[in-house]
């Protein structure tokens, strides 16, 4: 075989790869195609629910009650809150203990810092 008809072979072979390739991109395409126009399953849809039945079927929670996921949460204080205590600089002004709040104690300022009020800590009236 001369070199013209080496040539020629490989060309052929060439495009009929090509053909090949382009009728799986068509059958592809089509298959996308058919794909898009099918119609879709409607999307599920929940049952309203009712006032008379709550969620999970737990009772209500009562007034005022704090609630976390739709169960009560009893507020209870932390360790160590039994009461206010003056400022650490000694300016007299009572603060109340890390997380609880003014309902908690009424009266009392939030310690700011190291059991100082706002005011000692930010004027730096630390002994």
């Amino acid at each position: 075989m001369n070199k013209v008809e080496e040539f020629r072979a490989r060309m052929a072979a060439k495009s009929q790869r090509a053909r090949y390739f382009a009728e799986l991109d068509a059958a592809a395409t089509q298959s996308q195609i058919e794909a898009r126009s099918r119609p879709r399953k409607p999307a599920a849809t929940k049952a309203p629910r009712t006032p008379e039945r709550p969620p999970g079927g737990r009772s209500p929670a009562p007034a005022g009650a704090l609630t976390t996921r739709g169960t009560p949460r009893v507020r209870t204080l932390p360790s160590g809150a039994d009461a206010p205590r003056p400022c650490s600089a000694g300016c007299g002004r009572l603060v109340r203990p890390l997380h609880t709040s003014i309902e908690d104690f009424p009266g009392t300022l939030r310690q700011h810092a190291a059991g100082y009020c706002a005011t000692c800590y930010r004027n730096g009236r630390t002994r």
